[in-house]
């Protein structure tokens, strides 16, 4: 599909797009979703099965491939609202802003696996992004350096990241009691 260059978006017009077409909006601007490689989707799985297995009975929600709408009130309209992104994984405590398809609002936690495609997109745009929404914790994992960098907003700013490698587990801030084990993440 061919975006104007000129127009500006609204998750409105995204409603409306083919569904096989992967985009997401920032600020208007439609950025295409290339298909991640496979170290990328073995990664957001091992994470996802250890989150999963902590969440078991437990009230909050892990959740991945779902569309988030950080700075959208759960009353915006799909055409008053210009920022959807996907992230690779979420942590939800209240569901109030989530439909079958979307989450409005800035979830406690989000998680990124870096791709050469998203590099740039997940170190830059969408740490503005989230800071700017209050996401309290926002995790970039990458799979080639093998390590995490956790970033957790302070007075409503991400300081400096702490960086974790497979050397000690990686403890979930927003969720009390669990850790994750990098040595099943990054198997190799």
């Amino acid at each position: 599909m061919m975006f104007s260059s000129e127009k500006r978006y609204t998750y409105a017009d995204l409603l409306a797009w083919d569904d096989t077409i992967r985009v997401e909006l920032i600020k208007g601007v439609p950025v295409p979703m290339e298909t991640p490689p496979v170290i990328h989707q073995s990664v957001i799985m091992d994470l996802g099965r250890q989150l999963c297995n902590h969440l078991l009975g437990k009230q909050p929600m892990a959740l991945y491939g779902i569309g988030v709408c950080p700075l959208a009130s759960t009353r915006a309209l799909p055409e008053d609202i210009n920022t959807l992104v996907i992230p690779d994984f979420v942590i939800l405590f209240d569901r109030t802003g989530q439909n079958d398809s979307e989450y409005r609002g800035a979830p406690p936690l989000v998680m990124e696996v870096l791709s050469p495609s998203t590099d740039r997109q997940d170190r830059v745009v969408k740490y503005s992004l989230y800071q700017q929404a209050g996401v309290q914790e926002y995790w970039i994992v990458d799979p080639v350096k093998q390590m995490v960098l956790v970033h957790t907003l302070n007075d409503g700013r991400y300081g400096s990241p702490i960086a974790y490698t497979k050397e000690e587990p990686v403890p979930v801030g927003v969720l009390e009691g669990c850790e994750i084990d990098l040595t099943t993440v990054f198997p190799e």
